[in-house]
């Protein structure tokens, strides 16, 4: 053996193909192994893994004028009683869950699938909020929330003019 054939860019693909029928380097063994460990990672965690209901966190858009407080909220494939919305140490929690069975029979077999998921958001409010005249309206997987802001909140915020630079 010379010095020159320990260096790895002067092996040929002829020695690729000899590890690969060696079993020494096998591509399709090497993914097997790393979504297997991929999945116990994430049951580490008891983290979702995945499914038709894969959202964890929606996404929400959050508006404010002098009255109130107006927080969209998406949670596609989810009906009215699937939410839940609550305000809890100075904050607006909105927590979903959604799970769907489905049965087919047809010419000598059985499809039963089954799909799950939770989400949830926490959004800090701003002292100075009227929760108790909160409203939360749910329409085609858009759950709309509307937070009125008190007397004092809207008499001590000030709106300052924006003016384009020269």
């Amino acid at each position: 053996m010379k010095p020159r054939d320990l260096i790895p860019w002067n092996r040929g693909k002829r020695d690729v193909q000899s590890q690969r029928q060696s079993g020494m380097l096998d591509p399709e063994r090497a993914l097997s192994d790393m979504t297997r460990a991929m999945e116990d990672l994430w049951r580490t965690f008891d983290m979702p893994r995945g499914g038709d209901f894969e959202l964890d966190v929606p996404r929400i858009d959050v508006r404010e004028n002098d009255r109130e407080i107006d927080i969209d909220a998406e949670l596609p494939g989810m009906s009215e009683k699937d939410v839940e919305v609550s305000v809890a140490d100075g904050a607006l929690v909105i927590r979903g869950e959604k799970s769907d069975e489905h049965e087919e029979e047809s010419e000598g077999y059985v499809v039963h699938e089954r799909s799950f998921g939770h989400v949830e958001r926490v959004v800090p409010l701003p002292d100075g909020v009227d929760v108790d005249h909160a409203k939360a309206t749910f329409k085609n997987g858009l759950l709309s929330i509307a937070i009125l802001l008190t007397a004092e909140a809207q008499s001590s915020s000030k709106r300052i003019p924006v003016q384009q630079q020269r």
